[in-house]
């Protein structure tokens, strides 16, 4: 009998799964419609998204009031700029160059310059720093409107390979914080980028002013290099759907990028992406719809769905809909090592085939980069010990790996284990140690983490003595010197979190490790304890631990 199923594991994490599009449910007719189209092709969604997204959900500029607050900064009015440049925003962004650097060397402006020294290298240099200034004071007045923020929300959870983004600020990197990002043409053209996982920044980044393609020279420069960024988004247009996002219907941007495709396909081979271009056109009071069209880019017609909406809510609401058993960071990792494994030849020696006993559904392993661990016993092998030790000896795990399966088999198991490193690591949790997404872990660790304050709080029959240390020595520091080892771990669990020094608390496990871990390779209880507080305080929620015991 044949193999039913090879299960591929990289750095000892299973990424077997296809891209696995699920069927939509609680979708309104148009999502549904936009969600089973979508669901005809094996690979997810890549967003292609312009200045109008960040215009709806951060209300930054357009290019004409970004000039026009520029040329405030300048001794001459926008007006002048304007009818100079006819208009065109490229050149009226070239003529700033030079006013703009003057200003820069004005001593008012020493702390600005002080603060981009590094960036200043070019006589545009000052004019992208001003620009950089505008949009970050801009982009961190996030938009209060309920129904913005609920699109928001279901973009943060679309079900996406990869975003294509003209525009220079950091939204989808914030919205997509596990993506790598690629910065300006170079950056994308003479990388291999996976497709997957990824955002693709081609017009520059605020992170690097000089990246900013702003200018009349910039642009000239961008058109120039346009063949080999058309090469290299080839393959992810070929590969997957592409959703265009806050353009407008014929934005130059847009059909310059078509119209180098174009020119990389015969005509016969055009209507290839007729299925695969979703062009979003917001207009606001409309009925959502979807009907084919064509968009003239250079000399050629390029065939697309037409998205009328009055709001993005349906169509994020689809791309939230669509499945897959792994995230698009696990699968960038197996594209990459997969990649790394065949053209190295030296790496031969790392492939690693095996039973995988833990799936009966799994006839084959292919292990890429297979971890020592891994290749004992699997994720669900490791014990408590393995997770504890991995909080004072980084052991490489992956986090995504150990929350899906290690986790829920220490659950089964008795004694206490830190969870809060790789929830926070694999993107589980937000910036205030919260779970972000409690329907995707599964109820019993839900439960398990709301009572795990009290787990490794002092037991009972020491709370009374606990306390009393803790009122004696005041906090962490002061018990570790004056106690023994013992009435430490014993009694420091009576602190609240803002009198223990986190990295005292990590030097005092690291020091009395090899004294607690016992000749069976078990460890002491209150040191594993010790150790999930430490787990708790460094990566868990902002409110927990945060008073002493009474």
């Amino acid at each position: 009998m044949g193999l039913k199923r090879v299960a591929l594991i990289v750095n000892g994490e299973n990424v077997t799964s296809e891209v696995g599009l699920g069927s939509p449910t609680d979708l309104t007719e148009f999502a549904q419609q936009v969600s089973d189209h979508l669901r005809n092709f094996s690979a997810a969604p890549i967003l292609f998204v312009g200045s109008g997204v960040t215009r709806r959900y951060l209300n930054l500029p357009d290019w004409k009031s970004l000039l026009a607050e520029l040329a405030a900064l300048t001794e001459r009015d926008y007006s002048y700029y304007r009818s100079t440049a006819s208009n065109n925003s490229p050149q009226m962004a070239q003529l700033l160059i030079e006013p703009l650097k003057t200003k820069m060397w004005q001593e008012s402006e020493s702390a600005l310059r002080q603060k981009y020294e590094d960036q200043l290298i070019d006589p545009s240099s000052a004019l992208k720093v001003y620009v950089t200034e505008i949009l970050n004071r801009e982009e961190a007045q996030t938009t209060d409107d309920s129904q913005l923020l609920q699109e928001i929300e279901l973009l943060r959870k679309a079900k996406i390979d990869a975003v294509i983004t003209t525009n220079y600020d950091g939204f989808m990197e914030n919205l997509f914080p596990d993506f790598k990002v690629f910065v300006g043409q170079d950056e994308l053209v003479f990388s291999e980028p996976a497709g997957i996982g990824e955002i693709y920044k081609i017009h520059g980044s605020l992170s690097d002013p000089n990246s900013i393609i702003f200018t009349t020279d910039d642009c000239e420069s961008f058109k120039g290099r346009n063949t080999y960024l058309a090469a290299k988004l080839l393959t992810l247009f070929a590969e997957h759907p592409i959703i265009f996002l806050g353009y407008g219907f014929g934005d130059p941007d847009v059909l310059e990028i078509l119209s180098s495709l174009a020119n990389c396909l015969r005509d016969k081979n055009l209507s290839r992406l007729q299925d695969r271009l979703l062009f979003v056109n917001w207009q606001p009071d409309s009925t959502p719809a979807m009907v084919g069209t064509v968009m003239a880019a250079g000399t050629h017609s390029i065939p697309v769905h037409m998205l009328t909406v009055p709001n993005y809510e349906d169509v994020f609401s689809a791309l939230q809909s669509l499945e897959r058993k792994y995230s698009a960071k696990t699968l960038r990792h197996l594209k990459e090592h997969v990649y790394s494994l065949v053209l190295d030849e030296t790496k031969h020696d790392r492939l690693h085939v095996a039973n995988f006993d833990g799936d009966g559904s799994v006839d084959l392993v292919l292990g890429v980069g297979v971890i020592a661990e891994l290749q004992k016993h699997g994720y669900r092998g490791l014990n408590r010990i393995d997770v504890c030790m991995d909080l004072l000896h980084d052991r490489d795990f992956e986090s995504d790996f150990i929350v899906k399966m290690t986790l829920p088999d220490l659950l089964s198991r008795p004694g206490n284990f830190p969870a809060y490193k790789h929830l926070s690591l694999g993107g589980y949790l937000n910036a205030d140690g919260q779970i972000k997404d409690p329907d995707i872990l599964s109820p019993k660790l839900l439960r398990w983490l709301g009572d795990v304050e009290s787990k490794l709080r002092p037991v009972k029959s020491l709370r009374k003595k606990a306390t009393k240390a803790a009122q004696q020595f005041g906090d962490f520091n002061n018990m570790a010197r004056q106690c023994t080892t013992d009435d430490t771990l014993a009694y420091f669990g009576a602190f609240s979190r803002d009198e223990i020094d986190i990295d005292e608390l990590e030097a005092f496990l690291l020091k009395i490790e090899t004294s607690k871990v016992r000749a069976n390779g078990d460890l002491a209880t209150n040191f594993a304890k010790a150790i999930c507080v430490y787990d708790l305080l460094k990566y868990g929620p902002n409110t927990a631990w945060a008073k002493r015991l009474v």
